[in-house]
């Protein structure tokens, strides 16, 4: 069993709960056990082999197949794409630009200083005995320091400017506190949760942002929420009524007639 599709709730899992309809939720829940879920965007994508250059870059060739062809629409091609659909497809363009990227941080200290030690993509579980619910995290990195740990996470945008919209919809301050959660129930004391947030556009400029205490807290409230939207999804579901098709009109009113019966009743 992969981390993602172990039955223990994750971030994923919340957003997805507060975001979507019980029945939606339950479906993703459901499939997500069974199978991996395959609906990254091409942006997703690039952000997976991004991640992979920089984290994990001695498992590359493990995790990443760069195609030698341009469409997937021959048998060839469809084979290949097969043979390699657990690993991150792309292109050699795009490969070269993420190394592109991943160099822009290696070579600043600013950036290099998150990027050199630390515990890399940790898998973390716990139970949360006040909710009574398996919980689990997978963090890019964590720092040790002299007192706890931080929590540093890479996310790529298309533009910086606009990166306040894509931290809001996508709920990262939402994960921030659920990771600060996961990990304090296995007492690990968490100081702050650090997002290195790089565009994918030359000259691949980035910015450092910490998670402030009130996104935190926002971002708690929302999570608890959720937990308690998936508690009653799966355990306390709502009893549905179905509307049964209904008597003909004319043997309606034939069987009203002969019972002396009046529509007021209905």
């Amino acid at each position: 069993m992969s981390y993602y599709q172990h039955p223990a709730f994750s971030g994923s899992d919340i957003i997805t709960a507060l975001t979507k309809t019980q029945n939606e939720f339950l479906h993703f829940y459901a499939k997500r056990q069974i199978e991996s879920i395959d609906n990254k965007t091409p942006e997703m994508e690039f952000g997976s082999l991004t991640h992979c250059l920089l984290l994990e870059p001695e498992l590359k060739d493990e995790k990443i197949a760069i195609s030698p062809f341009e469409t997937f629409q021959s048998k060839e091609s469809k084979a290949w794409k097969a043979e390699n659909s657990n690993k991150i497809i792309c292109k050699q363009s795009q490969f070269d630009k993420a190394q592109k990227m991943v160099d822009v941080l290696y070579n600043s200290p600013l950036a290099a200083q998150f990027l050199q030690k630390g515990i890399n993509e940790e898998e973390v579980f716990a139970f949360d005995t006040t909710l009574s619910m398996d919980l689990r995290i997978k963090a890019d990195k964590r720092l040790k320091q002299k007192s706890g740990s931080l929590i540093f996470e890479y996310k790529t945008t298309g533009n910086l400017i606009e990166f306040g919209n894509v931290y809001t919809n996508f709920k990262y301050y939402l994960k921030a506190a659920f990771y600060k959660h996961v990990y304090e129930l296995q007492n690990e004391k968490i100081n702050d949760v650090v997002l290195l947030v790089q565009s994918t556009e030359e000259p691949f400029d980035f910015e450092i942002i910490k998670v402030s205490k009130i996104d935190l807290e926002i971002g708690k409230c929302e999570f608890l929420e959720g937990l308690e939207l998936i508690k009653k999804y799966l355990y306390n579901p709502e009893p549905k009524i179905i509307k049964l098709s209904q008597m003909k009109s004319w043997d309606k009113y034939n069987l009203m007639k002969k019972y002396n019966l009046t529509e007021a009743m209905e």
